[in-house]
């Protein structure tokens, strides 16, 4: 039998708060402490260096993709209110499939996020008309991908062609991180991934919306201990033991590590490891779609989803949306929902709002060759920032990209040269600016201590300052105060980048850094958490997760439960 959703069963709470208060810092944390340690670790050229390494098609040069200029297919921008779509589908379909994205983000906004305020700023799609393109930057069997950017020119979601089902999910997927991290940035991870799972499966067709069906694309569920494979469709599945899942309790007290694999020395303990992780993302989408089927929990899950809008810890928050319910009952649930052969999904009469598409033009073939030299592997993303160079040599944006690539392939003094000619050619380029300030922040990290450490990343700050506009900027620039010990600036400064991009993680990361240098652990400890939680697969590294656990120490609390 299958129960309608009404509006009751969204998940609302009036307007977005803000993600915490900074300004009483100044006046409530009087002591000092050693300034929290802080890996230098370049926003900009992390993100390349992760564009760069991050695929699994480096090798020849050579590539299927054709410029214009060499008789290959025109590609067209096309920007509608929440998408940003490069892509060199014919330019009607480009028109479809960017309207049927603006669908997709309404119809999650509408029933899953009922919210008065719209995240800021587009999400920038890259959509290949043929597979022997996508292949060029897609992971191995990937039907669609998301890929993080400090640069918010730069696509971060990736298509082959028009939205198919396997597609769609990966774009609901990505699109219920995104905004979930901006209406609910205290979300716990297993809370980010449950319903980033859960809602992969939404459908809307003929004014009926479905939500809540199985993950059966991903992973089966069976009895017992034994983990296997099922190959009985063209896709291979995971089939998941229900004695691997984790208990709702535990799931509870989760961190953004039992999300990720660990380091392993044998090919045995990978698996583990994978299994491991792998039984954590089924369990939160379990435990989610058990609070949202279940109409005993739904008024406690809402409230739950409510306090945390209103700027709660997760925790405070769980504890008074689900006073007096026991857990062991929810635990039950997960189980009746793991063995039930046919679980009735969730049905509303519903029709997304038609959008429009604001402006569509043609790219010329330089900006055909910086779009690519922005998302090709190492070697032949320098191939095509080189050539972007042979048509342009006064493009200050070449040679950004250029430098930001050489940087990333460990060529940190011809990066510079690229660096100093952009600036040369556009004195005002925010990309410029950032990227020479990251390359003077870290020779300046590599000295000797003494008073003139600083003074080149200070001059180039002070033009910086003038243009700032985007996240990573803010992030730089306040990365350099918290290296002088000015903590208030460098707070000021990250919280800024935060409010430019909400999803920046290594934002958030410097932020928790700054705070941490005033000794307010506590605080810091519930900003670097949220850094975590949001932070894509993939992109942490160790010392993010070793700064938690220093605040967690000085914070006087108890280390995170191992749940291996």
């Amino acid at each position: 039998m299958q129960r309608r959703l009404g509006a009751e069963d969204r998940m609302n709470a009036g307007t977005r708060r803000p993600l915490t208060s900074l300004a009483p810092l100044r006046d409530v944390v009087r002591r000092t402490a050693t300034l929290a340690r802080v890996a230098f670790v370049p926003l900009l050229l992390l993100t390349t260096a992760t564009s760069a390494l991050g695929c699994s098609n480096a090798g020849s040069p050579s590539t299927a993709l054709v410029s214009p200029d060499a008789g290959g297919r025109t590609w067209y921008e096309l920007r509608s209110p929440r998408f940003v779509l490069y892509s060199d589908l014919k330019l009607a379909k480009a028109k479809t499939l960017l309207l049927e994205l603006e669908r997709t983000h309404q119809s999650l906004r509408d029933l899953a996020f009922s919210y008065a305020t719209e995240p800021p700023g587009p999400t920038v799609v890259l959509a290949f008309r043929d597979h022997r393109s996508f292949e060029e930057v897609a992971p191995e069997n990937a039907a669609a991908f998301f890929r993080p950017s400090a640069d918010p020119r730069v696509p971060t979601i990736f298509l082959e062609g028009a939205l198919t089902d396997a597609s769609r999910a990966s774009v609901q997927h990505e699109l219920t991180h995104r905004l979930l991290y901006f209406y609910v940035p205290s979300a716990p991870t297993w809370l980010h991934e449950g319903l980033a799972g859960y809602f992969e499966t939404l459908t809307v067709d003929g004014g009926d919306a479905v939500l809540g069906r199985y993950l059966s694309h991903k992973w089966l569920f069976r009895l017992g201990t034994s983990w296997g494979v099922d190959t009985s469709r063209l896709r291979r599945r995971l089939i998941v033991p229900t004695a691997a899942l984790p208990s709702a309790a535990t799931l509870l007290a989760s961190g953004p590590a039992d999300f990720r694999t660990r380091p392993t020395d044998t090919a045995a303990e990978e698996r583990a490891e994978s299994l491991r992780v792998t039984a954590n993302y089924a369990g939160a989408w379990t435990l989610v779609h058990t609070l949202l089927h279940r109409p005993e929990y739904a008024a406690q899950f809402n409230r739950y989803m409510a306090l945390m809008g209103e700027g709660r810890g997760h925790t405070d928050a769980w504890d008074a949306a689900f006073s007096g319910v026991d857990i062991t009952s929810i635990e039950t649930d997960m189980q009746t929902t793991l063995t039930s052969r046919e679980v009735a999904p969730l049905h509303t009469k519903y029709s997304p709002s038609t959008s429009t598409i604001e402006t569509s033009r043609s790219l010329t073939t330089l900006e055909v060759h910086l779009l690519w030299a922005s998302v090709l592997p190492a070697d032949k993303a320098l191939a095509e920032a080189n050539k972007a160079l042979a048509l342009a040599p006064d493009s200050a944006d070449a040679h950004v990209r250029k430098g930001l690539l050489l940087a990333a392939s460990g060529e940190p003094g011809e990066a510079k040269s690229h660096a100093e000619l952009a600036l040369d050619l556009d004195p005002n380029n925010e990309l410029g600016l950032v990227f020479l300030l990251e390359i003077e922040l870290g020779r300046a990290l590599a000295a000797e201590d003494g008073p003139t450490r600083f003074d080149d990343a200070v001059q180039l700050a002070s033009s910086l300052r003038k243009q700032a506009s985007l996240a990573i900027s803010f992030d730089a620039l306040a990365r350099l105060a918290l290296r002088r010990r000015s903590l208030d600036e460098a707070i000021d400064l990250a919280a800024e980048a935060v409010d430019r991009d909400f999803s920046c993680w290594r934002c958030m990361d410097t932020l928790a850094s700054a705070v941490a240098g005033k000794g307010a652990f506590k605080h810091a400890l519930k900003i670097q958490t949220i850094a975590l939680n949001i932070a894509p697969e993939g992109v942490v590294d160790g010392d993010a997760l070793d700064r938690l656990a220093r605040y967690r120490e000085f914070a006087g609390l108890d280390p995170e439960p191992d749940h291996r």
